[in-house]
């Protein structure tokens, strides 16, 4: 197993410096050679797209820059329950990352949610997860991103040095519209962990989530779901639950999502004819009103 992985060696242990393995999943040594792996220098996973979910040793102390960025396929990256030292952009471009912790639950979606959008600094201490003052910050970096322009960071996106990663693409309309994904993916993640959530912070999300999904513009909203979460029901749930959602953005769900889709179509459904009820109920209601 040692001849899979390159490292050096340094005061406190093993640095992990390279990897020769290409499968799915991958668990990290907790010694070589003797000595605890301390650390993962950067990029030593960059652009592996095969990597699904990794397990990283309980010895880990840090997490270099770029460390796993842009591994298409990565879901998954279990770590240890203490402090951890992370770089600059370690997830970044990790477009299907969903759980960064010990588990799978949904409070693990929210923190990996905001390492591929680099806004995780000073968020990946344990012992502060899911304190008043953790969600305070994570909150003060959502209304962050969704002030800045949609061309933002366009010209620093490649900062690790194009030399290492070619699978990049870098025309601004397609980068825009994926920012305004990433924005309205992040608001919904948010909201489905609303814990601590102040009211203003929800309707702000929801106004940016709504906007982004009506006849008169691009639709980001609707493309983001079904394109990064076509087999999460809870996605859809907390997205019909918004204020001012319609049968017609419902409708255009289902236009687009596919017949193996059974649960979550079978939910857009029902949720769309308990619209029409509703929306029935309050043209008899008017309608009765106006007689009088």
């Amino acid at each position: 197993m040692i001849q899979e992985f390159e490292y050096r060696i340094q005061e406190q242990g093993a640095i992990l410096t390279g990897c020769t393995k290409e499968q799915p999943e991958l668990v990290l040594p907790q010694q070589l050679c003797g000595y605890p792996v301390v650390g993962i220098d950067k990029k030593v996973f960059l652009g592996k797209n095969k990597l699904v979910q990794v397990i990283l040793p309980s010895s880990l102390l840090t997490i270099g820059d770029w460390a796993f960025a842009h591994c298409r396929n990565l879901e998954w990256i279990q770590v240890p329950d203490h402090s951890l030292t992370t770089g600059k952009e370690v997830c970044v471009g990790c477009r299907k990352l969903r759980y960064y912790g010990t588990g799978r639950t949904t409070r693990d979606c929210l923190l990996p949610m905001m390492m591929k959008h680099h806004l995780s600094e000073q968020l990946c201490n344990p012992a502060e997860y899911y304190s008043n003052e953790w969600y305070a910050r994570i909150d003060q970096r959502i209304g962050d991103f969704l002030d800045a322009q949609d061309n933002a960071d366009y010209q620093g996106l490649w900062t690790f040095g194009e030399e290492d990663y070619t699978d990049r693409n870098f025309e601004i309309e397609i980068y825009e519209e994926e920012r305004r994904k990433d924005k309205a993916e992040l608001c919904l993640c948010r909201m489905l962990l609303a814990e601590a959530l102040p009211h203003a912070m929800r309707a702000r999300m929801e106004d940016y989530l709504v906007s982004h999904s009506t006849a008169d513009s691009a639709q980001e909203t609707l493309h983001m779901l079904m394109e990064r979460h076509g087999t999460e029901l809870e996605y859809f749930q907390a997205f019909v639950r918004l204020p001012g959602i319609t049968g017609e953005e419902i409708c255009r769900l289902l236009e687009g999502l596919p017949e193996t889709s059974t649960g979550i179509r079978a939910f857009l459904v029902n949720s769309s004819k308990e619209l029409l009820q509703k929306h029935d109920f309050f043209d008899t209601l008017l309608s009765s009103m106006s007689f009088r």
